[in-house]
């Protein structure tokens, strides 16, 4: 007799024969929620802490002017990871190594190539970002340096991503985040003591 359909979706919750436990899945999704955490909100907020204690306006403007971009090439670039992590997923599910081997060496050329495209035209280009945005020149004077700095961490977070995506395919979502944590302390550190 066929199963009503709530009836199928409560039998795949309480089914622990077929797929990945729930404890494997949970070891699985607290590290990513960290990195997220970590990446998408408290670098930001770190950053807007550090500019608002500046008491400049124009400043701080620039500063969501330029976090705004990076959040969105940092996007790009995980939306190009996730095809990484998904090709890599297949083949190590179906025991296949040598293929995963060789994804991780595709996606880190074409991570490679894409991040040294887009990193180069932000640093030659930033002058023409604030002004396509309308920024004023006293914005533009703040902007351009900050941009070219981002500039260079835009394209380490390409290959960054590179080796993620490999990591997450073969479920390794504990790596990712150590490394991701620790460099975003050290980092924070390091504009810490360059600004005090």
């Amino acid at each position: 007799m066929k199963k009503g359909l709530f009836a199928r979706y409560w039998d795949g919750i309480v089914n622990t024969h077929v797929g990945e436990s729930y404890s494997t899945l949970l070891g699985y999704f607290f590290p990513e929620l960290i990195t997220a955490l970590v990446l998408y909100s408290v670098l930001y907020w770190v950053d807007a802490y550090w500019i608002a204690a500046l008491e400049s306006t124009s400043r701080y403007a620039t500063l969501g002017i330029s976090n705004t971009l990076v959040h969105f090439i940092v996007k790009f670039s995980e939306g190009l990871m996730i095809g990484s992590v998904i090709i890599s997923g297949q083949y190590s599910g179906a025991k296949k190594f040598k293929e995963v081997g060789k994804t991780l060496s595709e996606t880190f050329w074409v991570m490679l190539a894409v991040g040294i495209f887009v990193s180069g035209f932000i640093y030659f280009s930033a002058y023409w970002i604030y002004f396509y945005y309308n920024a004023s020149e006293k914005m533009i004077a703040y902007g351009v340096p900050f941009m070219k700095v981002r500039a260079i961490g835009v394209f380490f977070t390409f290959l960054y991503f590179a080796f993620i995506g490999f990591l997450r395919g073969i479920k390794n979502t504990r790596t990712p985040m150590a490394i991701f944590v620790s460099g975003c302390f050290y980092m924070s550190g390091f504009v810490f003591c360059l600004y005090t």
